[in-house]
């Protein structure tokens, strides 16, 4: 087992992302998603040892989907455990791989892969979704942000296996979203 430094984690998210220029809608580094997610699962106290492949998958959850980083890269970095919790977490059922299917296959699929992962990958998606959300109402889109947010309740309802606290501070933050985006 590889022992994880999560400063290291953090600083190789922060490189991977600011590589390839990322940056959130809203103009703020994107690095700063990743820093809330992971507060939030220590916020729920996810502090132990133990806890460290679930905070460095949190770091990292948006790597594989957004970066050039690989999962071979991740797993000689980070180990397995690490690697494969980023993994399971990376949509599947993209628009690249999957071009055939409209956007609301393609996110009935993912929902549907996300409630069979383990517990560890969908508290992270809770805490991905709790940030995400968080935001929707400042989004320049509403008619988009007003959908994302309505994917977003269908999927925290498949997170049955994540910690609950987080999975019910995911629905009540996605359904905060949705009413102040209905106004």
């Amino acid at each position: 087992m590889i022992d994880i430094d999560l400063n290291l984690v953090r600083i190789f998210a922060i490189a991977a992302h600011a590589a390839v220029g990322q940056c959130r809608v809203t103009g703020e580094p994107y690095s700063d998603h990743p820093e809330r997610v992971v507060a939030t699962l220590r916020e729920a106290g996810f502090n132990r040892d133990e806890d460290r492949p679930l905070l460095a998958a949190a770091y990292l959850h948006d790597v594989l989907e957004d970066t050039r980083v690989t999962k071979e890269l991740l797993q000689r970095l980070f180990g397995a455990e690490t690697a494969g919790l980023v993994v399971a977490l990376s949509d599947v059922y993209t628009k690249e791989a999957y071009p055939a299917l409209n956007r609301t296959r393609r996110k009935e699929l993912e929902h549907r892969r996300m409630g069979e992962q383990v517990a560890a990958v969908q508290t992270v998606k809770c805490a991905d979704i709790i940030d995400n959300a968080q935001g929707l109402a400042q989004y320049p889109d509403k008619k988009f942000a007003r959908s994302y947010a309505l994917e977003k309740r269908d999927l925290v309802a498949q997170l049955t296996r994540a910690d609950m606290n987080l999975q019910a501070l995911a629905r009540q933050t996605v359904e905060s979203a949705i009413t102040a985006l209905s106004l």
